[in-house]
């Protein structure tokens, strides 16, 4: 089981993240607040972060520069989940440090195979 740090400001989005989390076997750790999952992520050091981009006060691309700039959080791999989708975007986000991309809306297939991508397997659990 992984600890999973979820930043995401809307309730709907964060949390059905919670739930496929979950249901996959990690540890779930949530926030709606970019300050509050700097903090958490300083604190815990989770295995992978989910961050929104589009974030009150600061946004994701900030926030993962901050994390990946201290010696203690840069290792951990960040997923941008989110509904910028333009020309660019991507290109854009994985720039500011983002180690995925996942465009919102997805299905729970494509957030597992993107957590997958980023964690070791857990023995024991079924493959999704």
């Amino acid at each position: 089981m992984a600890l999973i740090l979820i930043v995401e400001d809307n309730p709907t989005n964060r949390m059905l993240a919670h739930v496929i989390v979950e249901r996959a076997g990690h540890e779930p750790l949530a926030t709606d607040n970019v300050f509050e999952a700097l903090r958490l992520a300083h604190r815990h050091i989770p295995a992978l972060i989910l961050m929104d981009i589009r974030l009150p006060g600061l946004d994701g691309i900030e926030a993962t520069r901050r994390l990946k700039r201290r010696p203690s959080t840069r290792d951990i791999p960040i997923i941008a989940v989110t509904a910028q989708a333009m020309p660019g975007d991507e290109s854009r986000i994985r720039a500011g440090g983002c180690d995925g991309y996942l465009r919102k809306p997805y299905r729970p297939a494509q957030l597992l195979d993107m957590i997958a991508a980023f964690l070791p397997p857990m023995a024991g659990l079924p493959a999704h």
